[in-house]
């Protein structure tokens, strides 16, 4: 995250378990969750799935996102859009 920021890009995160960034011991981030919306995903060059939990529409992330770098696994099915990390 440091990096995309540091490289001019933004950075957005949308968690309803956590409404607020916490600090970390190396990091600081000034960030709030956004909600999931359909043009939340359109928005960004790319999505990044950091964790999976239930209270993600995926197939809304899925449809709507440009990239998909999906580190948990979630989208079993392949298509070009999706990167499996």
């Amino acid at each position: 995250m440091e990096l995309i920021q540091h490289k001019g890009g933004e950075v957005a995160y949308s968690d309803p378990h956590v409404p607020v960034f916490p600090p970390m011991r190396r990091y600081r981030f000034d960030l709030q969750s956004v909600e999931l919306t359909p043009e939340g995903p359109a928005a960004f060059d790319a999505v990044v799935l950091a964790t999976n939990h239930d209270a993600f529409d995926y197939a809304l992330i899925r449809d709507h996102a440009r990239l998909i770098v999906d580190t948990r696994g979630v989208y079993r099915e392949g298509a070009a859009h999706i990167v499996r990390a």
